[in-house]
């Protein structure tokens, strides 16, 4: 689990590293940012953020199938 009983302090690192990934194109990279995050908002409760997060995730998984 990405957090390790500190989720504010992983989610800052995941957003930090999301934005480089998005920046760079790495794609694959953010399937696994996308999939620790999701694990933290899980523990959270908030069921928003995680919906949001998995249609991000099937977005690049598409992508990555059609081409």
């Amino acid at each position: 689990m990405p957090a390790q009983g500190q989720p504010d302090k992983a989610a800052a690192v995941l957003a930090e590293a999301r934005t480089e990934a998005e920046i760079s194109g790495s794609r694959i990279t953010l399937l696994s940012i996308f999939s620790d995050l999701s694990q933290i908002e899980t523990q959270r409760g908030n069921a928003t953020e995680v919906e949001n997060l998995r249609q991000q995730a099937q977005k690049i998984i598409e992508y990555v199938t059609d081409h």
